[in-house]
């Protein structure tokens, strides 16, 4: 299967992020100038090079983006080896895995990038009401899973109803004290198995695994998923995020 700069993941952020990194694009400077180009049509060799050579085009790019320092190695993780960056000027997202195998996706969004205090006008406040959103909205997730959990502790019949102590979010802690929490979906409906931080009231963190055919991991447990997602987790540099 192919795999181009689109990613899944961002996709499946809220509507607000989504919107944020479309006023970027549109109106912000990148790092990511790369497009996702049609394959040469005459060989699937001649595309796969070419989408090679465009994922490590936009790799190269990234290099310069500060987020590059909290992300973990270029090298393999966990069970995965490194693929790619991608980004724009407030967000990175590394990929582990292989084109047409699991992959492993995380993405960094700074909320709060610098480069706003020195914009003004319709674009740059369009741009911070949707970062703030985005913000807010994590926020509220991530406290809604924390809640939730201390409620399930208090009232173990809650627990009964979504399958057991195994599909409880897990709540790991962020370099500042913040919450970071890995969740699943109940035993009887799974949804997307993943994980979701506010760090330092600026930084949004996703995480999340897909299978082959490039569709979001389901039906873990919670210690599943955080055996997959803890390895990556403990070798990003999250406190280095100012």
């Amino acid at each position: 299967m192919r795999k181009t700069l689109g990613s899944p993941l961002l996709r499946r952020l809220p509507a607000l992020l989504a919107f944020t990194l479309l006023v970027a694009a549109c109106g912000k400077p990148t790092d990511d100038h790369a497009t996702a180009a049609s394959p040469p049509a005459d060989t699937q060799g001649s595309a796969d090079a070419s989408n090679a050579n465009e994922l490590a085009e936009s790799t190269a790019k990234c290099e310069s983006n500060p987020l590059t320092k909290a992300m973990p190695p270029k090298s393999v993780v966990g069970d995965l080896p490194f693929w790619y960056w991608h980004c724009t000027f407030n967000t990175l997202s590394a990929v582990y895995g292989t084109d047409g195998g699991k992959q492993v996706e995380i993405m960094l969004t700074d909320t709060r990038p610098p480069e706003l205090d020195k914009e003004s006008g319709i674009t740059a406040e369009t741009f911070k009401q949707a970062a703030d959103g985005t913000r807010s909205l994590t926020q509220l997730s991530v406290q809604n899973y924390v809640e939730t959990r201390k409620l399930m502790e208090q009232q173990p019949s809650m627990v009964e109803v979504i399958g057991g102590p195994d599909y409880m979010p897990i709540i790991e802690t962020g370099p500042a004290g913040e919450p970071i929490v890995i969740y699943v979906g109940a035993k009887i409906s799974p949804s997307e198995d993943a994980v979701s931080a506010l760090l330092k009231d600026r930084y949004v963190l996703a995480v999340q695994a897909r299978d082959k055919e490039g569709r979001s991991a389901t039906g873990m447990t919670a210690p599943q998923a955080q055996a997959l997602y803890d390895p990556y987790l403990k070798q990003m540099h999250l406190d280095v995020l100012q």
